[in-house]
């Protein structure tokens, strides 16, 4: 497994901002919603699974009632742990309820903020070449988990399938685990011959140890779109991993009072969990949340207020009582650069998710309410998550720990800077790779260079020495047949639809 049982999350520390009171009162009324006013679901075959499942369904109005049985049985099949399979063992990744807090990318960004000196950057819109670069850094990047697909191959949007181009740029800059965002559903059957492609058309491991998995994201308030409820079919018939995401936005879409919020996302995520299980029983799925505060001054949702790691961190409660994998926002900023607004409004959003036991935080690298990726900015995240997971694996406290004996042996003048035991843990205490912790005067002879240069120097050595194997010619073969019948398929129906 590629991970470390240290960086399972001390149990003292979990941060809880609802009591179990409000935990069982989020419960109650979201099942009093989803038993007596319901959930819209514009897909008639999901329509079809809820009904068989025990719902009602009113099909004139494509609402569907679920009762708590329902989602009893549901929660119950759902598995409180799974793993995520990235080229090799050491990539793989277990996601469960109460374990390691891993850390990924965000997606899909539509821009980046290019580092061009002196404190300048310039803002331009993503490319299949820009992803490839963010996935190679990823890959090196210890702290990232597995690659949430970041940005938007823009280029190849008329030119093509550009979902098809991001999953399989991705899968060949990086040898971690792959999620993407924005699946279409009718693409669902070109990803499912990737991953057999992958495994040279062995569809038992493809199902075994899939390579890819999906985000479904409700329609905030109350609905769910065809083609989220086709990818969460679809995943859960092909043992696929899907995410099952709310956005809410306090005043907009949703209730401007955070209780309200909770009780909406909860409604949506457990409908979509209900489907996933009523489709194939036990199906592999994370309570996901991205939700946060609409800013009512500007018009934006914004991802760097507060209101979204306090919702992030209520959400790690409410998995957490429902024995569910989480993933939740962190490491987000509505800055447009890399400066102090950044560096604060991340580091509070991904602590409040990490300390209060998410299985995932995500938002790694991103700029500007969601908007822009920075490969610097990736870098400085990769160190926080490091000094992120120092604090998660709290402080041991055991008989060696404690040193009664020699703090009694010691006199008042003797230090324990030449002691054994210093010696010999010398690389116990934590270390930066990237943060300066020396004098003014040592930081003026290496140049005096801010964090973001220091950053860029890292981005531009990753890129030039970074090596990602390469997949096979046979497989990356089939890779390109499969991407050309994408491409085609793209071109005829916009030809059908446009008349070009």
């Amino acid at each position: 497994m590629g991970e470390n049982k240290e960086d399972t999350i001390a149990k003292g520390l979990i941060l809880k901002l609802l009591s179990d009171e409000d935990i069982r009162a989020i419960d109650n009324a979201t099942r009093e919603i989803l038993s007596t006013h319901g959930i819209v679901w514009a897909d008639s075959e999901g329509l079809d699974y809820f009904e068989k499942g025990g719902c009602t369904v009113d099909r004139a109005t494509m609402t569907v009632l679920i009762p708590s049985s329902v989602i009893d049985s549901s929660l119950k099949t759902a598995p409180k742990k799974f793993c995520i399979y990235g080229r090799g063992d050491d990539r793989t990744v277990t996601q469960e309820q109460g374990g390691r807090v891993n850390f990924t990318t965000y997606g899909p960004c539509i821009r980046v903020a290019k580092y061009v000196g002196y404190g300048r950057y310039r803002h331009m819109d993503s490319t299949d070449s820009d992803l490839g670069e963010i996935a190679r850094l990823c890959d090196w990047a210890d702290g990232v988990s597995h690659f949430t697909v970041p940005i938007a191959a823009n280029d190849w949007i008329n030119k093509g399938s550009r979902d098809v181009h991001e999953i399989v740029t991705s899968l060949s800059n990086t040898t971690k685990h792959i999620q993407y965002a924005e699946p279409i559903e009718k693409n669902m059957s070109c990803y499912w011959n990737l991953v057999k492609a992958y495994y040279r058309g062995d569809e038992k491991l493809a199902r075994e140890r899939p390579i890819l998995s999906f985000v479904a994201c409700s329609v905030t308030p109350l609905l769910y779109g065809s083609n989220a409820s086709q990818v969460i079919i679809k995943c859960a018939k092909l043992g696929i991993p899907v995410n099952i995401l709310s956005m809410a936005m306090a005043g907009a879409s949703a209730p401007i009072y955070l209780a309200g919020v909770l009780i909406l996302q909860n409604v949506e995520v457990l409908a979509g969990i209900v489907l996933s299980q009523l489709v194939s029983p036990g199906a592999r799925v994370w309570y996901g949340s991205s939700s946060t505060a609409f800013d009512l001054r500007h018009g934006t949702p914004s991802v760097g207020t507060p209101e979204l790691g306090m919702l992030s961190l209520a959400s790690n409660q409410l998995g957490r009582f429902y024995k569910l994998p989480t993933i939740t926002a962190g490491m987000l900023s509505d800055s447009k650069v890399l400066d102090s607004q950044s560096a604060h409004e991340r580091t509070l959003s991904s602590s409040l998710s990490s300390m209060s036991g998410a299985t995932t935080v995500f938002g790694l690298g991103t700029l500007e309410l969601g908007l822009s990726f920075s490969l610097e900015q990736l870098v400085i995240d990769n160190e926080i998550v490091n000094m992120e997971r120092s604090v998660l694996r709290g402080i041991e406290v055991n008989t060696q720990t404690m040193f009664v004996d020699i703090i009694k042996n010691l006199g008042v003048n003797d230090r324990f800077l030449s002691h054994s035991s210093t010696v010999e843990n010398v690389d116990l205490t934590s270390k930066t790779k990237l943060f300066d912790r020396s004098t003014l005067g040592d930081w003026q002879r290496r140049g005096s260079k801010p964090i973001e240069e220091m950053a860029h120097e890292v981005v531009v050595e990753v890129l030039k020495t970074h090596c990602v194997e390469p997949i096979a010619k046979d497989i990356m073969d089939e890779m390109k047949k499969i991407i050309h019948k994408a491409d085609a398929k793209a071109i005829k129906e916009r030809e059908d639809l446009y008349g070009e």
